[in-house]
Parts: structure tokens; sequence; C-alpha cells
């Protein structure tokens, strides 16, 4: 009987050798978060957006506070590993120019959206812990927050959208109730840049100063896998 080549018992042995053992699986979840803000945007003091005297105008920072936040995520699973997509909107109330008689608050429109990491222990188990790491986007555009003037000298009021983006470590806490559905119950620290803003006469603009804001949130979420 004639020897077979070593490159033949190689490749037989590679083609019968069993490979890590992966498994895949997808879900959508709609989830509700307590947010919890502190920083710069405290509703005192302004910024200005533009030197030029004919279209200066004045931007006063808001002060986000406390509020919900209802959201959707979709995401995948690989083994204990998730990569996850949400986004989230609301209207908070806030207040702006709370250290001047011209103290308001109004209704706002928040928004985010992220994607996120999350490395799960106990895989696969039922019950899972996870730790995460998003990276955000976020808007909020403030109502009659930007306070102008017209080429008369006239005094004009518009909105002001502030854009910022940042990063947010996470924990939670993971158990499916059944084979499709579960609950996940998480512990948020998500910080803000805000670095820009948008007015009605000078459009988008960078601020020389970005206002950083923290957020402390607790979400919970129901989830559909499949």
């Amino acid at each position: 009987m004639k020897k077979m080549p070593l490159w033949v018992l190689a490749l037989a042995s590679l083609s019968f050798a069993s490979g890590p053992h992966i498994v895949r699986s997808h879900y959508i979840a709609l989830g509700l978060d307590a947010s919890f803000t502190q920083g710069d945007m405290d509703g005192k003091g302004y910024v200005e957006t533009n030197d030029d005297e004919d279209a200066k105008e004045r931007v006063y920072i808001p002060n986000l506070g406390t509020f919900l936040i209802p959201n959707i995520e979709i995401g995948a699973n690989i083994n204990q590993h998730t990569i996850a997509v949400s986004f989230g909107m609301w209207k908070p109330s806030v207040g702006y120019a709370e250290d001047t008689t011209f103290a308001t608050e109004k209704e706002a429109n928040y928004w985010r959206a992220s994607v996120e990491y999350r490395y799960n222990f106990f895989w696969p188990e039922r019950f899972q812990l996870a730790l995460g790491l998003a990276y955000s986007f976020a808007r909020l555009e403030v109502k009659g927050s930007v306070i102008g003037h017209d080429q008369y000298g006239n005094e004009e009021i518009g909105n002001a959208i502030h854009s910022g983006n940042g990063i947010a470590p996470s924990f939670t806490i993971h158990y499916l109730v059944t084979d499709n559905i579960g609950v996940d119950l998480a512990l948020r620290y998500r910080f803000l840049s805000f670095g820009s803003v948008s007015t009605p006469d000078n459009g988008f603009c960078s601020l020389d100063k970005s206002l950083y804001q923290h957020f402390g949130e607790l979400g919970m979420k129901l989830f559909y896998q499949f």
C-alpha cells in the first residue's frame, strides 16, 4: 500500500475538524429611558453666533433637566456579542435665560441615534449580564431661544438647533422569559459634547467652546428575539 502525501492527510484533517460553534439571532426592542442630566446646559447664559453686528444672534443655553425618552432598538447577536442600533425621540420641556428677566420654559424637540457593542456574560443562559459601549449623535431644537434683529433693527425670535455627539458605557441585565421574548434593564452614563448650533440668520455654526452634558440613564426594554 502506497503512503499518502502529507498534504493530503493535512487537508483531510481540516475537512473533518469541527470549527467554533456560531449561533446567530436578531431582535427588535421597544423601551423607555429615564434621563437625568447635568452640565453646561443649565439654562443660564448665552452664546453669540456671529461677530458681525448685522447678523449677530444671541442663543440662550437651555436647561435639559430630567425627562423620559421612548426608543426603538434593533440588533444582532453572535454568540456572546451584540451589535445594536437605537433611536429615541421626545419633546421635553426646557427652560432658558433663567438668570434674566427673559426666563422662559418651552417645549423642545430632542432625539438621539446610537450604535452600541455589548459583551454578554453567562451566554447562552437565559439570564445574562452585559457590558457595552455606544457612540451617540443627538439633536436638540429649542423654540424661541434665539434673539436677533432684522435689517431695520426690529427684534426677531427664532429656534436654535444644538447638535452633539459622544460615548455611552453601559451595564445591562438581560433576561429571556421565553425562547423569543425577553426584557432588558440598563444603567448607562452618556457623555455628549454639543459643539455646534444652527440659527435662522447664521445657519450652522461651530461653537468656540463646546457645551458638555452628562446623562445618567435608567432604561427598560421589552424585546422579541428571532
